[in-house]
């Protein structure tokens, strides 16, 4: 992690990774932070483990988010699973824990992308 980001995006399922891709692919300098190990958030969780597989049980929606996952790990963005964020302040100044270490950042812009619902 740099100490100062275009955007930080706080949440890593469908609509974080999807807007932390488009802000990198548009030459923004983008943090991607989730508490989870992996991207994929309620909707799409463990999309990218290699022993899902019966498209008939999950259906068609589940596996579009391959596609997103894909998207984000082919992109610029800086991804950073298993961290807590702690803080956001007026100025945008982020609190994260990642690593049993603390530290605060900057961003231009702070995208929330905390989720929703279970599929």
């Amino acid at each position: 992690m740099k100490a100062e980001y275009d955007i930080t995006v706080i949440g890593a399922g469908p609509a974080g990774m999807a807007a932390a891709a488009v802000a990198a692919g548009d030459g923004a300098s983008t943090l991607l932070v989730d508490e989870q190990p992996a991207p994929g958030g309620q909707i799409y969780r463990a999309i990218e483990s290699p022993g899902i597989t019966g498209r008939e049980v999950l259906g068609d929606d589940y596996f579009r988010g391959e596609g997103l996952a894909r998207e984000l790990r082919d992109s610029t963005v800086d991804y950073v699973p298993g961290a807590t964020v702690w803080q956001v302040s007026r100025d945008r100044e982020i609190g994260i824990t990642h690593g049993g270490k603390a530290r605060v950042l900057t961003a231009g812009r702070v995208i929330l992308a905390t989720g929703a619902q279970e599929r």
